[in-house]
């Protein structure tokens, strides 16, 4: 998540795939939805290292609080919008990780309502579980805070990065470009999407959307479409999709001056909603929310619309 600062230390994992470059076709390798979308993650529920005001339960006590639960075709990870807190209490969440690892794959992630408000901070993202941040890496697919209106994606990664934005081809706004990160220069190399259904209310007032990354030897790609404009092999579901056919993407780091396979290694993906925090606490300020970001936090009614709507995610693997 861009704007954090890293104090865990990454779970030794076997990663399931590396890259062959982007001639190859796809097969799929995980596929979550419904009632079997809880087995391809393990719930986190250690400190949050963005400092947020949060607790992160485990699976016990997500399923006992209503914070989790599956229908036939859809998941639910929501924000407790029900406890009233004191002073220095957090509010419990849900931050959900990948079993497997990936080095490089295809992910998508179909939602059909995502957390939005003063105080949240919700991401979906992938990082290195092998070396420590920002050594290994991080890919910051859907991020934002309080009532943001557009998408950020970013790419963080240790000293060295610095993709050719002369070669690519994207359609976000570029807002950085140092992507070599570090505890305090930690903003990463980031685009913001230039539509406002790409983020937030104005998602979930579309129905939600779909979110794509394409991670191989040629580079790093980021994509996000309504339910209405989607790519035909992403609404058929298809088992083989084609992101050559997707038209330019939203974001794009290429591999000229950052070769992925040596920045980018071993990715969990991460669901989650954090709570203020590091980012969200300093952007606060700017918004319209009333108070303090850690006053916000005590009310339960500001987390009404916290929650992650999941329609499926799926991981595609090159062969």
């Amino acid at each position: 998540m861009a704007k954090r600062l890293r104090s865990e230390q990454p779970a030794v994992r076997s990663p399931v795939w590396h890259g062959l470059g982007r001639d190859s076709t796809f097969s799929l390798q995980d596929n979550c939805t419904g009632t079997n979308f809880f087995d391809c993650f393990d719930f986190f529920d250690d400190a949050d290292p963005t400092h947020g005001d949060v607790v992160f339960v485990n699976d016990s006590v997500a399923w006992a609080q209503g914070l989790v639960s599956t229908t036939a075709s859809q998941a639910f990870l929501g924000v407790d919008n029900t406890t009233s807190l004191g002073d220095n209490q957090g509010r419990n969440s849900v931050r959900l990780g990948t079993k497997n690892t990936y080095d490089g794959a295809l992910f998508v992630l179909d939602v059909a309502h995502m957390p939005f408000g003063c105080a949240t901070w919700p991401a979906f993202w992938t990082v290195s579980q092998t070396q420590p941040w920002p050594l290994g890496g991080e890919i910051d697919i859907i991020e934002g805070v309080n009532t943001n209106t557009v998408n950020q994606m970013t790419l963080h990664t240790g000293p060295g990065c610095n993709p050719n934005t002369s070669t690519s081809d994207y359609t976000a706004q570029q807002i950085g470009t140092t992507c070599a990160s570090s505890d305090g220069s930690n903003a990463g190399c980031g685009f913001l999407d230039r539509s406002n259904t790409s983020y937030g209310a104005g998602l979930n007032a579309v129905g939600g959307g779909v979110f794509a990354m394409h991670w191989d030897g040629g580079g790093v790609s980021a994509w996000h479409w309504t339910h209405d404009d989607q790519p035909s092999d992403l609404a058929e579901q298809s088992q083989s999709p084609d992101p050559t056919t997707w038209g330019t993407p939203d974001a794009a780091w290429v591999a000229d001056g950052c070769s992925p396979y040596t920045y980018l290694k071993d990715h969990q993906a991460i669901i989650e909603t954090t709570l203020c925090g590091d980012w969200a606490n300093s952007n606060y300020g700017a918004t319209s929310c009333p108070g303090t970001c850690s006053q916000a936090v005590q009310d339960p009614s500001n987390f009404n619309e916290a929650y992650w709507l999941v329609n499926y995610f799926s991981v595609f693997i090159e062969s």
